[in-house]
């Protein structure tokens, strides 16, 4: 059965609509997500990119990596999407729905890099992100053979000039 649910951005000024035949989310711990989304773990719903339709001008986009670009309110900054590269699916920011309550969390994604501290006691299952067979294929297309998922640059060396 498909579900229509809205959403947008903390100011107003980006507004979506989407069509999804699941209503199972994700909790994404990976580094990439923590520090696009300022989170712990960004829950998300993947849905087909073509169930998708903003309401409003289109968020802004931003190529957080080789393989995938994220999209924000140009006004609030409001996180709203990640989709990798060429991919028919998109994820969409559960925390943007005006219905979040409707989604019910199904699995953690990137758990190698979950806070210390940050416990879920849900028993839902868990996975490594690079146990994501599309995701690391992506990654070391773009990265090299040997690369693990992760942020393309190096948190050792930030402060170097």
């Amino acid at each position: 059965m498909t579900t229509i649910l809205t959403g947008g951005c903390l100011c107003g000024r980006t507004r979506f609509r989407l069509r999804t035949d699941s209503l199972e989310a994700a909790y994404c711990h990976c580094t990439m997500c923590r520090r696009a989304t300022g989170c712990a773990a960004w829950l998300f719903l993947t849905l087909p990119a073509s169930g998708l339709d903003w309401l409003t001008a289109p968020p802004s986009s931003f190529a957080s990596s080789r393989i995938a670009s994220r999209s924000f309110c140009p006004g609030c900054g409001s996180p709203m999407t990640f989709r990798l590269n060429g991919a028919a699916t998109v994820d969409v920011s559960v925390g943007c729905l005006d219905t979040p309550g409707l989604v019910q969390p199904a699995r953690h994604h990137g758990i190698e890099s979950r806070p210390a501290g940050l416990a879920f006691h849900d028993g839902l299952p868990v996975q490594r992100s690079e146990d994501s067979a599309g995701l690391l294929e992506a990654w070391r297309q773009a990265y090299g053979p040997d690369a693990e998922p992760g942020p393309p640059w190096r948190p050792d060396r930030v402060n170097e000039g």
